[in-house]
């Protein structure tokens, strides 16, 4: 399988709950890990050119205009309207980066992500991990015909342009980041839940059917071809409702916030 061994479901208050499940990190076959790197999205004319300004007011301004734009956006806006310190670091990484780098500014989102958006959906309800768990999957069946290289990019934290997408794409991109922002308030300030362990996850992979082939692409994705990386993901999400509840909920889990 394509997931270190855990013999069954994990509870995320425990010792060793935050174990990587899988060896290729298949948790992002769905495409989340865009979900973290929104800065790309939120420049202005793109990243070359948002903090390339020297007066110190101009630099300052230009700050000013991502926050807001950040707060604009759905999830990390609502996490940096959220937590007032996230800001202040994320203003500080801003203020030390120097383009066309942008490591610290990443480093501060990374962490939120950690930090805000993984408890918050761990802790979130199965209604609401079924919505953003639908909202993932429709856009990787969009992209598996569309675009398997854009598929591929977004498991690998390239967050597009939003302003550069195809509609259809740009609107199912967007309803997966509405939905993630929903599942983040369902769940912040609630008690942990539990995610899948390997039992879970071997009974979906024999469920699905999926040949050694699918899951070498889902746990080795820099090996992996476009094409086959996103019809793997898209036969792994498109699978879900083979599995019963509440065996569903904790492989939704584990999905979506799986380190």
């Amino acid at each position: 399988m394509c997931c270190a061994p855990m013999r069954g479901p994990v509870d995320p208050g425990k010792a060793g709950a935050r174990r990587r499940l899988g060896r290729g990190s298949t948790r992002r076959a769905g495409g989340m890990a865009a979900l973290w790197l929104l800065i790309l999205l939120a420049f202005p004319g793109g990243p070359a050119r948002a903090l390339d300004e020297t007066s110190p007011a101009l630099r300052m301004a230009r700050i000013d205009a991502i926050i807001a734009t950040i707060k604009a956006l759905p999830l990390l806006g609502a996490i940096i309207q959220d937590e007032p310190e996230a800001e202040t670091a994320l203003r500080l990484a801003l203020a030390m980066d120097r383009p066309p780098y942008y490591n610290r500014s990443q480093d501060v989102l990374r962490a939120l992500r950690t930090d805000y958006a993984v408890p918050a959906l761990r802790a979130a309800d199965d209604e609401a991990l079924l919505a953003l768990w639908a909202r993932t999957s429709d856009l990787v069946q969009h992209l598996s015909a569309a675009s398997p290289s854009l598929c591929r990019d977004l498991a690998f934290d390239a967050a597009p342009n939003r302003n550069g997408l195809e509609p259809r794409t740009r609107q199912l991109y967007e309803a997966m980041m509405r939905a993630s922002e929903a599942a983040y308030h369902n769940g912040k300030g609630r008690p942990a839940r539990l995610v899948a362990g390997q039992v879970d996850l071997d009974a979906l992979a024999l469920g699905l059917q999926m040949s050694t082939a699918e899951q070498t692409a889902l746990a080795d994705r820099a090996a992996a071809g476009a094409d086959e990386f996103c019809a793997a993901s898209a036969k792994l999400l498109g699978g879900l409702q083979i599995l019963p509840m509440p065996t569903r909920a904790l492989v939704m889990r584990w999905f979506l916030t799986a380190p």
